[in-house]
């Protein structure tokens, strides 16, 4: 600041009204605006210096020529009082603020909690710089995923092409943990990209988008447990021929590998009350899965008959059967669909002719592990698939040798399955160019359970009768009626030569059809009487003497080639051949002098009221089971 005229540059006088007393130090004051010379002005400084006889006040002002300490005094108070007023406030203010940080903060910010907060920062800063690249992605695709159940929805939706997949899995907690850190978070849904890896004949793996997939599940996770999700959503079929591809390969191969990306935001609290924000956290993750792999291994099995609807057309036969899903997959179909189903003749790859149609109402949902699934399938005879059918049914029989269950001895048989239709343009789309080869195991029914003949010495005019008496089972539930016989007898069995035929339709006057009817799942002793003296083969007597000799003793054997043709159904049915071949049938062998009570064998009675055959449109029972 300026000085007065009388001030000195450099140092000032000391107050010359002081005290001379010895002990009474003098005060010197420098002022920082008016430095010595040569010297920094550093501020006001202070300082005493005592007083001695050689030094007085009033002869050092003097010398010096410096103002009295008074005057200095004066010139300073103004400005020490401002600084002492701005220290006051300064420090009253820091006092408020520290009082409202103490009010408002839960803790006491001591340097523990300094220390708290800097160490809660860093982690902060850890978790946003680590946890989007490195903790969910590199850990993720290196984890292993248990996969407990995978849905795969097709169809509904009101013909969208969308597909609802739910995919339940388990991620081991190992890999959201960081050291000295826990965390729960959550993710509110994302949209991402399913892709089909494909291997190639290389043995190079393209990936093919199959859609976008919308999760809406709201997803949690915390560091404490492993992560089980389950995530559900919609996805849109932006690639139909991808999927395709992918149906095909999942029905055959033994498993197929599909993959996730998507772009999430996670939202979360470190140590359970530190707020925690991610955004676009991209994330990828395939998984490979168990497929059908054509069920080998594991035929459909058919496991029950429901019903039979028939006419002269056609008839429809309702059924469940069993298919054993291998993988963790649950595939449900949301809409009708029907397909062809061939019986090969020869190698599967040769385009078969179509034996049935088969229809499927929805939903079909096929779980992991067995399934009881219901079917309509259609059998439509035609020229074309005439000898198809027959190889069908003889096949489904197997082979026999004695009194044993028809298919009880069959293998499954090759099935081929193509060409879906449905009123879904979806699910048309995604099951386009599907071939299934598939076994199929057959149910074991009963169908022929006894054979035994009588021959009666004394029946009627003609002198002698011979009866064959079969006791069948009619395994369809619905009434089936015998039109017309043809077998060929062989013996000792099948290898041996033909010694008899016969050939009878099943009609008056020689048989009566009602005598000739099963009613659903009926068993039933049904009677043929033959003509030896004109059906036997002369060639083969020696033959017959040889089956005179086992009658003798009661027991005969017979190699048995039957075909019959049967009509199903009430009104008129559908009427179809049923083709048995019995490598060897051992028979009781009954001789009467006069027509039996009961069949030979034991067998049951038939109706009394229908009789085997029919003269002049009246009843006549030859035997008379009576």
């Amino acid at each position: 600041m300026a000085q007065s005229g009388d001030d000195v540059e450099g140092c000032q006088s000391v107050e010359a009204g002081q005290s001379d007393s010895a002990s009474a130090p003098a005060r010197v004051s420098f002022d920082v605006a008016s430095p010595l010379p040569g010297r920094p002005a550093s501020g006001k400084t202070d300082f005493y210096t005592p007083q001695t006889s050689q030094s007085r006040p009033e002869t050092l002002s003097a010398s010096l020529g410096v103002p009295p300490v008074s005057e200095i005094a004066k010139r300073v108070e103004p400005a020490r009082d401002r600084l002492r007023r701005t220290s006051q406030l300064a420090r009253d203010s820091a006092r408020r603020a520290l009082r409202e940080a103490r009010r408002r903060a839960p803790i006491s910010l001591t340097w523990t909690a300094y220390a708290a907060i800097a160490f809660v920062a860093g982690v902060l800063l850890i978790l946003y710089g680590v946890v989007p690249e490195w903790m969910i992605q590199r850990r993720l695709e290196a984890a292993p995923v248990d996969i407990r159940e995978a849905i795969l929805e097709i169809g509904g939706n009101n013909g969208a092409f969308v597909i609802q997949p739910t995919l339940d899995f388990t991620v081991p907690r190992e890999v959201l943990q960081l050291p000295l850190v826990s965390y729960s978070a959550s993710v509110n849904g994302f949209t991402g990209r399913i892709y089909f890896h494909r291997t190639e004949a290389d043995h190079s793996v393209s990936k093919l988008l199959l859609g976008e997939f919308d999760c809406k599940n709201k997803l949690y996770f915390n560091t404490e447990e492993d992560v089980h999700i389950r995530a559900g959503g919609l996805m849109s079929v932006d690639r139909p021929e991808n999927v395709q591809v992918m149906m095909r390969e999942f029905v055959a191969r033994p498993n197929i590998t599909l993959s996730l990306e998507a772009v999430v935001n996670i939202w979360g609290r470190v140590y359970g009350f530190l707020p925690m924000a991610l955004f676009g956290v991209t994330i990828s993750k395939a998984l490979t899965i168990d497929a059908f792999n054509g069920f080998r291994g594991n035929p459909i099995r058919l496991t029950k008959l429901l019903g039979v609807e028939a006419n002269p057309e056609q008839a429809a036969v309702t059924a469940t059967a069993n298919i054993f899903n291998p993988t963790v997959c649950t595939l449900i179909m949301k809409e009708d669909f029907e397909m062809n189903i061939a019986f090969p003749d020869g190698e599967r790859d040769v385009n078969p002719i179509v034996l049935a149609i088969m229809k499927v109402a929805a939903p079909m949902r096929v779980s992991p592990g067995n399934n009881s699934n219901r079917a309509t399938v259609v059998l439509r005879p035609t020229k074309e698939n005439e000898d198809t059918v027959k190889r069908f049914v003889a096949a489904y029989m197997g082979e026999q040798e004695g009194i044993m269950l028809a298919g009880e001895r069959a293998l499954p048989l090759p099935v081929r399955i193509w060409d879906v239709r449905s009123g879904s343009k979806l699910v048309e789309t995604v099951t386009k160019d599907l071939v299934v080869d598939v076994d199929f195991a057959v149910l074991p029914m009963k169908f022929l359970s006894a054979v035994t003949a009588d021959i009666v010495a004394l029946n009627d005019l003609r002198g002698y009768s011979v009866f064959v008496n079969l006791l069948i089972t009619n395994p369809l539930p619905q009434l089936v009626k015998v039109r017309a016989v043809e077998l060929h007898a062989h013996h000792p069995d099948l290898n041996g030569d033909v010694i008899y035929d016969y050939n009878r339709v099943v009609e008056p006057p020689y048989l009566n059809p009602l005598h000739y009817r099963l009613e659903a799942n009926q068993t039933k002793t049904v009677s043929f009487e033959l003509s030896p003296a004109m059906e036997v083969k002369a060639k083969v007597v020696s033959n017959m003497l040889n089956l005179v000799r086992q009658a003798t003793q009661g027991m005969v054997s017979l190699g048995i080639d039957l075909v019959l043709t049967v009509e199903v159904g009430r009104g008129d049915g559908l009427v179809m051949p049923i083709a048995y071949q019995n490598h060897k049938l051992e028979g009781k062998f009954c001789v009467n002098a006069l027509p039996p009570r009961s069949p030979c064998g034991g067998l049951p009675k038939n109706d009394e009221s229908i009789h085997p055959r029919v003269i002049n449109n009246y009843l006549e029972d030859p035997l008379f089971w009576s």
